[in-house]
């Protein structure tokens, strides 16, 4: 079992605003939040009549959601969901959720995300389904010599731009969830170590490693009375710099105990 994970993020797509009938060929399942009072725009698209009468029909409030399956060659199946109200990240990222649970059963290879919402909130709605897609699917640490595969996700369709800072996001938010997941005989002190310093050698950081002997010459107690229940004697302090320019930098500590 591997220490670091080493996820498989699917293709994106960036598309133009319209959603066109070649489009949605290219996709098997869309997820979509709209603001209520754009509701109508949904008419424009392929089969939109039909979209819009069922989104009627379930009487949504916002934050609610409905599915709708187009008929055709291949059946398309829609997930549309309301903006709450005032545009909250956290209620936005929770309907997200809910859309994406309602394609997971198929499990749609390539996946079209639509935000048909006023532009201060653009950026924030195709943020939340994103991530809600990317953590569906994220594989997770497993021992099971027969463990379920996850969702293979190969592509994202985006109708409108991916904000920059989406996939870094996830990327440490994936890292978080699978190192909380390994069991202790894969996750100690020693291999956290080495999992900081293999990170910071990925991405170009300068590490510096605070052994214990070292940390005891530095007086730092504190820690070294923690290290002190181990039976392992490889606690340590990681700090890792990233040098974006000549004048700034980032630093990053990993506490391995």
């Amino acid at each position: 079992m591997k220490v670091l994970p080493n996820p498989d993020f699917p293709q994106f797509f960036r598309s133009a605003a319209k959603i066109s009938a070649a489009w949605m060929n290219r996709i098997h399942s869309l997820i979509a939040i709209v603001d209520t009072e754009r509701l109508n725009e949904l008419a424009a698209w392929p089969q939109g009549d039909r979209i819009l009468d069922s989104v009627r029909k379930a009487k949504l409030k916002p934050g609610g959601h409905t599915l709708v399956i187009l008929p055709g060659p291949r059946p398309l199946l829609v997930c549309i969901g309301l903006m709450p109200a005032n545009g909250e990240a956290y209620r936005t990222l929770t309907l997200a959720a809910k859309l994406v649970k309602g394609i997971a059963p198929h499990r749609p290879e390539a996946v079209g995300t639509v935000a048909i919402v006023n532009e201060r909130n653009a950026d924030t709605v195709t943020d939340a389904l994103v991530a809600a897609l990317l953590t569906a699917t994220e594989a997770q640490p497993s021992a099971k010599t027969n463990a379920a595969k996850p969702w293979s996700l190969r592509s994202v369709h985006l109708c409108g731009r991916l904000p920059g800072t989406t996939m870094a996001q996830h990327r440490g938010a994936h890292l978080a969830r699978w190192l909380t997941q390994l069991p202790a005989n894969v996750l100690n002190p020693g291999s956290y170590r080495r999992a900081a310093n293999r990170l910071a050698q990925d991405y170009g950081w300068q590490a510096d490693t605070y052994d214990e002997k070292r940390l005891r010459r530095l007086g730092a107690g504190a820690f070294l009375a923690v290290t002190a229940a181990s039976a392992r004697r490889d606690g340590a302090i990681v700090r890792s710099e990233e040098h974006t320019s000549e004048l700034q930098s980032h630093s990053f500590i990993s506490y391995a105990v």
